[in-house]
């Protein structure tokens, strides 16, 4: 299980950090970056169904994927 292998180290505005088992990285890495992808799908969705939300009353033209890619290493500063 993937899950067991995963562990959230940091969430803050831009980034996040997770320590995962040896061998998990590249699979962990291009999940979250997915899961980003999915989530960005999902916010422009819900804004281009709800123009309300926006003072001109105009949904968005576009979606910005918030997947950023990942780095791995064994330290902060590796993957930072």
């Amino acid at each position: 299980n993937l899950r067991d292998k995963i562990k959230k180290v940091l969430d803050t505005h831009d980034e996040v950090l997770l320590e995962v088992s040896i061998g998990y990285e590249e699979q962990a890495g291009k999940l979250a970056g997915e899961c980003y992808t999915w989530a960005a799908q999902q916010i422009f969705n819900y804004h281009r169904k709800n123009p309300q939300h926006f003072a001109n009353h105009q949904p968005p033209k576009f979606a910005i994927d918030l997947n950023g890619g990942f780095k791995t290493g064994v330290n902060y500063y590796d993957c930072h």
